[in-house]
Parts: structure tokens; sequence; C-alpha cells
């Protein structure tokens, strides 16, 4: 009995055609990519004449490389949902399962692999060849840490996007998809953001002091130096109306994070709810939006670019 949904045999064909078909397409925007780094080292040398260290080349790679997959789908791709020039896309027989882990398989997998390596490669033998470009090799860094390799898994997260918006929109599809991403990441952050500070300002987290303690305790939050407001405006806080007497920086630095200190009767009261907060909760907030940026959201944006392509075989 044959199966409709999935086909080791089938799923195979599907890959060659596409490697056949739709990846020589991609060939001249990754040679501009894999000459960037080449390129820049060179200008750089002309205009300072020192070479390029191999921590800002790996960053370079870092960022090329990003650059160079994310618009990989958008290229590869670009005909898939498209009414009349996708119709080998569509008409091709194999069901809608193996045209999208084919397409996962080869733009957030094969390609970002293919051009990490041969942006090592290049660099070692410039390196080797012309240290006076290069400075030192990849391979004198920790290039495999664990940081570096989490850096590089981040490639998974913004692939998703670019699949998603290939397939989701049929014209300014790299642009539209840029500012989808930028206003969702936006929006992410703002309703996390809100929300810690939100429960912080409603937490129990508070320090009370006595006139005395806080001169002792903290002598620095009275300097000129380290204070960086003061205001009389009155608040609620804990369902009790306190009026603040100052805002300030334990470090007298105006960018760093901020203190509440307010006066009720012979006692002060600083509102340290935020940086308590996350000193206590720092690494379950940290998993839960890792899990969140890195595991939930690539798997929906997966899943809704299969159901874009099954719809549009129907």
């Amino acid at each position: 009995m044959n199966n409709n949904i999935f086909s080791i045999n089938r799923f195979g064909k599907v890959i060659k055609n596409d490697l056949v078909r739709y990846i020589p397409g991609y060939y001249g925007a990754m040679l501009v990519f894999l000459s960037i780094i080449p390129i820049t080292a060179f200008l750089n040398l002309i205009e300072s004449g020192s070479p390029v260290s191999a921590n800002t080349r790996l960053v370079l790679i870092f960022l090329t490389t990003l650059g160079a997959a994310f618009i990989a789908p958008f290229v590869i791709y670009k005909t898939a949902n498209h009414k009349k020039r996708g119709v080998d896309f569509t008409m091709l027989p194999a069901s809608a399962l193996e045209k999208f882990l084919s397409m996962v398989l080869l733009a957030t997998i094969v390609l970002p692999i293919v051009i990490i390596a041969a942006q090592i490669i290049i660099d070692t033998i410039i390196a080797l060849a012309f240290p006076s470009i290069f400075k030192d090799t990849l391979f004198s860094r920790d290039l495999f840490s664990a940081k570096n390799l989490i850096e590089f898994g981040e490639l998974i997260l913004f692939q998703c996007f670019a699949l998603a918006g290939n397939m989701f929109f049929r014209q300014h599809k790299l642009s539209k998809t840029i500012i989808s991403l930028f206003v969702l990441l936006l929006v992410i952050g703002g309703i996390m953001t809100v929300t810690v500070i939100s429960i912080a300002r409603h937490s129990d987290f508070y320090t009370e002091y006595t006139e005395q303690e806080y001169q002792q305790c903290l002598p620095e939050a009275t300097t000129d130096s380290a204070i960086i407001q003061r205001d009389t405006t009155n608040i609620v806080t804990n369902k009790e109306q306190i009026e603040i007497v100052q805002e300030y920086s334990l470090s007298g630095d105006p960018s760093a994070a901020k203190v509440t200190v307010t006066k009720e009767g012979k006692r002060y009261v600083i509102n340290d709810g935020l940086d308590k907060l996350l000193a206590k909760y720092s690494k379950p907030i940290r998993i839960i939006g890792n899990v969140f940026m890195y595991i939930i959201i690539p798997l929906l944006l997966y899943f809704l670019t299969f159901i874009r392509i099954k719809r549009q075989q129907l």
C-alpha cells in the first residue's frame, strides 16, 4: 500500500529535484557572501596596514552566514508560491510533508553548514598564505566552543522566519519578512519587559531602613554624584500612599539600575523589586525565554509553513 504522507524514496527524489532545479540559482549570492570577509580584510590592510584578528573574523563569519542563510529561501524557493511560475513546485509528485522537509533540510541545515565550512576553509588558506591579511587561524581560538555553537544555532530562529515569509508573501517577500520579524520581536520583548516590571512593582520586594540605617548602609546614595532625580510625587505602592524622596543609582551612574527611595514617617522604603526579582528568578526567566524564542516560535512557524504548502497543493 502506498504511503501518501511520507516515503523515503520519494523524499530522496524531492531532495535531488531541489538540488538540481533550485540550488544552482543560489550560487551567485553565495559567492558574494563568501567574498565579503576577504575583500573587507584587504581594504582594511590598505587603509590601516594591520591584519584582521581571528576574533573579528569569527564575528564576521557569523554575520555573513546569518545574512546568506536568511536570504537563501527567497532565492532558492522564490517561485514556490507563485500562482503561475510555482506550478512545477505544486505539481511535483510528492506530499506536502516531503516538500516541507526538503525545504527545511536544505535551507536550514545543509546550506548554513556549507557556507560556514566554506568560510572556514577560505579563512584558513588566507591566514596560512597571507598572515599580513589574516592574523592567526580560526583554530587558534576556541572555534567550536559551546557559546559559538549556540550562536550559530540561532540561525534556526531566523531561518524559520525566512521560510515562513517566503511562502506566505508573494511580493516584496524579503522586506515584508524583515518588517514582520522586527515587529514580532519588538512585541515579544515589550510584553516580557512589561510583565517583569509589573510583577516587580506589585511584589513584596521592599527593603525598609530607618533614617540612621539608610545613612549608614547607603552612603553613596546621599552624595550629589549619586542622586539622579528628586521628586515629591505621591505614589501608591502595596496599597499605601508614600512619597518619593529621591531616585538614585548605587554606582552613581545614571545608566545603571535605579532605586526609588521613599519616606513614610521616620523610615525609608527602597523599591528594589526589579533587581531582586531578576536576581531570584533570572535563571527561570532566561530558560522560559529561550524555550519560547528557540523552540516554540520556530515550531509554530515551521507548522504554519507546512500548512501553507499543504493548502497550496489542494
